[in-house]
């Protein structure tokens, strides 16, 4: 089985990736892994746009060590559930089938509040079917997601395999943001509806300071924005999605600052950043970069508690404003 791409990652100060492809007879070799590397795990992708054609899963991720040279990924047999997506108002259409699964702690949470990507499927957009796989028996939490005008749709839980399921998007909405303020072109603006099931959206002012945002529900929400280059912020609770335009104004927002120890001078060199979680609704990430001598400021942050991480090193709760914040980078 030769041309299959085999992917895994690893520890060493940091996590990393790899991926490569293999050679005959389906035997592969990884380069270039750090001495000291540890937990290196190897599993093999679904390549994309195989559909059923490919029904092959890579049995749980394998653990390695650095200069192993008897590796074994097992195969079997995966299965799917199959149906079509349609719009609002019943048509067939093209899109998405997203798997959701809940987001284990230490995680980032800003991927899906409360959830994370678990898998993602296209759907044809000849005929609007899809075929969601291969995956291991069992139930998925799926989701579709569209185009234009239409919102997500509820999630459903399904027993795989199955055949001639049918998901049906929502009607959805746009949001209209204007702001103004020091930093105001260019800012980032989210959408985190109250409902931790609806879909939430994100985009960035243009240089007039106005945003639209799609695909969301008509229902009460936080709209925060934040300048991309500068320490404004704002937020604003609505109570519909589509009673816009939203007038917001940007101001200074707090700063968290501190250093980062056991940085190497190649971390250094490659340009190695401070992540933040704010825990607790309204959900913002933000990220700063480090300095040569090991230290960091993130600014335009909404008041409330962070989780401040560097790498895989272990995360410190702080509160928005603090200035003497300590990390390890492992």
């Amino acid at each position: 089985m030769a041309g299959v791409e085999v992917s895994g990652d690893f520890e060493h100060r940091y996590p990393g990736r790899w991926s490569t492809t293999t050679e005959t007879e389906g035997r592969f070799r990884i380069e270039n892994l750090p001495a000291s590397a540890k937990n290196i795990r190897v599993w093999l992708p679904t390549p994309p746009g195989r559909g059923t054609d490919w029904p092959w899963l890579a049995d749980h991720a394998v653990e390695a060590k650095p200069g192993a040279d008897d590796v074994v990924v097992k195969l079997e047999r995966g299965v799917f559930v199959e149906g079509t997506l349609v719009d609002a108002q019943g048509r067939l259409t093209a899109g998405r089938i997203v798997a959701l699964a809940e987001v284990p702690d230490g995680l980032p949470k800003e991927l899906i509040p409360g959830r994370m990507l678990a898998g993602s499927w296209p759907v044809d957009p000849s005929n609007g079917r899809f075929a969601a796989g291969p995956v291991r028996p069992g139930v998925l939490r799926l989701v579709g997601r569209g185009s234009g005008s239409n919102a997500d749709s509820d999630p459903v839980e399904i027993a795989a395999p199955a055949h001639d399921v049918r998901i049906a998007l929502r009607s959805g909405v746009v949001l209209a943001v204007r702001a103004k303020g020091e930093g105001a072109p260019g800012a980032y603006v989210t959408f985190t509806p109250d409902d931790p099931t609806a879909p939430w959206g994100q985009g960035s002012l243009d240089g007039n300071g106005a945003a639209s945002i799609g695909r969301l529900l008509d229902g009460p929400g936080h709209v925060v924005v934040r300048a991309k280059d500068g320490p404004g912020c704002a937020m604003r609770h609505i109570e519909r999605a589509s009673a816009g335009p939203v007038e917001i104004a940007l101001e200074r927002g707090l700063v968290i600052s501190g250093r980062v120890s056991g940085l190497t001078d190649e971390l250094v060199r490659q340009g190695a950043y401070v992540y933040l979680d704010r825990i607790g609704a309204p959900a913002l990430s933000a990220f700063a970069k480090i300095d040569g001598e090991g230290r960091f400021t993130a600014l335009a942050l909404l008041p409330g508690t962070y989780e401040v991480r560097c790498g895989g090193g272990a995360p410190v709760s702080v509160e928005a404003g603090a200035s003497d914040v300590v990390l390890v980078a492992r």
